[in-house]
């Protein structure tokens, strides 16, 4: 069973762009929620910029490890 998923962001989460599908990770995102797995942010990046990146799920099973 799956309990977590953890990602780095620059270069792994993060496209060229600095950017990923928002409207692709809120499905994934809500299947997660749906499952109970939680989602890691873990990056060397500031929390509050971490936390920018995800506005829609508001923190709710969503981690930003700086």
């Amino acid at each position: 069973m799956i309990r977590a998923i953890a990602t780095d962001m620059d270069g792994t989460f993060l496209n060229s762009a600095k950017n990923y599908d928002r409207e692709q990770f809120d499905r994934v995102y809500a299947k997660m929620c749906q499952q109970d797995i939680k989602f890691i942010v873990a990056s060397g990046n500031q929390y509050e910029q971490l936390k920018a990146f995800f506005p829609r799920q508001g923190g709710r099973d969503c981690l930003c490890v700086g």
